[in-house]
This record gives structure tokens, C-alpha cells and sequence, in this order.
């Protein structure tokens, strides 16, 4: 069996899945702690009477800001949730269920129209077309701190050697032909 991003990370040895474990902690409590936020202070130069600009109070962590730019409509509290199964140890495999159009309908919800002629209407509602897209994300950008480490307020952050001796030497990450080593 090999690991990548889309499995759970109980697939790992305990060691390893540990240090996943404490990163997701720290990037949970680093994303909780730090929140954008924006005040309106009195200008400099006012032009009208209570004229006031828009000052940064506080700001989202660096990597945070970097995975929203990236990813088209990236939330906040998709990410709290993701990091905080993981931090738990309840993370899940991502799952990719067929396209939208073509998807099976999880329910059927009937629904009462107004008017002259009640009728019963059936509106089907679609299932979700993947499902656990975050933990996967961060699961990777994890993966991608613990290998390659990371620059924190100007800092380099080294990589973890015993996650890249586990990933690199097994060769987990570069070719799938090779086994978890348990």
C-alpha cells in the first residue's frame, strides 16, 4: 500500500503520523489565533468632516494568505475544520464522486408550491461532488513543510530528516511501486 495526500494519515506509521499531527496543531492554533482584522482610524489629511482609513490591526499568516490566493474559493472555516480532524486523528480519505450532472440523487425533498393549484413538487438535491478536499489539502501542504521545510517571519525552517529519510528513501512520494514499510 502507498500513501499520498488523498489517504488518511492513519495509513502511516505512528511516528510519522505524529509529526503530521503536531503540525496540524500548530497551523490550527497559528490560523485561530491570527485573524484579519481591519480598523478605521481618523486621517492624516481629512478631506470631509469624519473622514477615516482602513488599517490593518492584524493579518493572516503567511502561508494562509499564499493557500488562498491559490485556490479559488478557499474558506476559512473549511480550513478549521480540515486541520482540526487532522490535529484529532480523524481525518478522512478524499472522496471524488462523479460529476455533478450525472451524479445520483442523494434525496428527494418534496416541496409545497404557493398559489391557485398546490402541488406536490419533487426537487432532487445532488451529492456533493468530492468530499474531504481539505484534509487532503493540507495533508500536502504538510507533507510539503515536513520535506522540504519553510520560512516563518524570515526565518528558514529546516525540513523534519526523519519524515524525508521515511518519504525519500522509501520512495513514497516519487514511486508508487514501493510499500509502506510497517
Amino acid at each position: 500500500m502507498t500513501w499520498d495526500a488523498y489517504k488518511s494519515l492513519e495509513y502511516l506509521p505512528w511516528q510519522i503520523h505524529q509529526f503530521f499531527i503536531a503540525e496540524a496543531k500548530y497551523l490550527l492554533n497559528d490560523l485561530k489565533t491570527n485573524v484579519h482584522k481591519v480598523t478605521l482610524l481618523p486621517a492624516q489629511n481629512p478631506k470631509f468632516s469624519n473622514h477615516k482609513i482602513h488599517a490593518l490591526e492584524k493579518e493572516n499568516p503567511k502561508w494562509y494568505s499564499q493557500l488562498y490566493q491559490s485556490n479559488k474559493h478557499f474558506r476559512r472555516n473549511r480550513s478549521l475544520c480540515a486541520l482540526e480532524r487532522i490535529a484529532i486523528q480523524e481525518d478522512k480519505n478524499y472522496v471524488h464522486l462523479i460529476n455533478k450532472k450525472n451524479a445520483p440523487y442523494l434525496f428527494e425533498q418534496p416541496a409545497i408550491t404557493k398559489g391557485k393549484n398546490k402541488k406536490l413538487k419533487i426537487k432532487k438535491k445532488p451529492l456533493v461532488h468530492c468530499k474531504y478536499g481539505y484534509d487532503t489539502l493540507y495533508r500536502d501542504f504538510i507533507f510539503e513543510r515536513l520535506t522540504q521545510g519553510y520560512i516563518q517571519d524570515g526565518i528558514r525552517i529546516p525540513e523534519n530528516d526523519i519524515v524525508r529519510a521515511f518519504f525519500y528513501e522509501n520512495k513514497l512520494c516519487l514511486d508508487d511501486s514501493k510499500q509502506v514499510p510497517f
